[in-house]
C-alpha cells in the first residue's frame, strides 16, 4: 500500500449501545412473585400507601378492588380490610361499576406508578434488569398472570407483568 493512503477502516456491527453494561439476569425470566421477587405481588405492603382517585390503602390490591365499585360503604369497607388478602375476597362481592372492564388496564397501571413512586420499590423494580415478569400462578387468574395449573398449562396474557416492565422502563427512561 502506498504511504500515503490510510487503510479503509471495516464497516462494523457495533452500536453506540455496546458500551452499556449487560444485565446479569437478563435471560433469567421472574416468573413468580415470590421469595426475593415478592415486592412485585399486589399484595405487597407499601409503607406510604398506594393511591388513586382519592383512594388511598396500604397494598395496590386494597385500592383496586375498592376502584372496582362506586358504593363509598363498599370501597370503605375493602379499604380498611386488614389483609390484601381479606381486600381481594371482599372486592369479589361488591357492586361492580358499569365501565370497569374499560377501566381496569388504566387503574391497574396508575397504581403500579403510585407504588413505585416509594423509591425502594423503584430500585428494587429497577434491579430486575431485563428481566421478564411473569404473574406466575395457580389459582386460574389468566388475565393477570399465567396459571400453570394442569388445566391451563402456562396460559395467561400476563397483563400486571406487563404493566410492571412498562412501569421498570419508564423509571429508567
Amino acid at each position: 500500500m502506498p504511504e500515503n493512503k490510510m487503510p479503509v477502516p471495516r464497516a462494523t456491527t457495533a452500536s453506540p449501545y455496546d458500551s452499556q453494561p449487560t444485565p446479569t439476569n437478563a435471560s433469567v425470566p421472574i416468573t413468580r412473585f415470590r421469595d426475593g421477587n415478592r415486592f412485585l405481588s399486589n399484595f405487597w405492603f407499601v409503607p406510604q400507601g398506594v393511591s388513586f382517585d382519592q383512594m388511598t390503602g396500604p397494598t395496590v390490591e386494597h385500592v383496586f378492588q375498592a376502584a372496582k365499585t362506586l358504593d363509598r360503604h363498599q370501597r370503605g369497607a375493602i379499604l380498611n380490610a386488614r389483609t390484601a388478602l381479606e381486600a381481594k375476597t371482599l372486592g369479589q362481592k361488591v357492586d361492580l361499576r358499569p365501565d370497569w372492564e374499560f377501566l381496569k388496564l388504566g387503574v391497574m397501571a396508575a397504581l403500579q406508578g403510585s407504588k413505585y413512586s416509594d423509591p425502594q420499590l423503584a430500585a428494587l423494580l429497577i434491579a430486575t434488569d431485563n428481566a421478564h415478569l411473569e404473574e406466575g400462578n395457580h389459582w386460574h387468574d389468566t388475565f393477570w398472570g399465567v396459571c400453570s395449573c394442569s388445566a391451563h398449562d402456562a396460559v395467561g396474557e400476563n397483563w400486571l407483568g406487563r404493566l410492571l416492565m412498562i412501569k421498570r422502563s419508564l423509571l429508567l427512561a
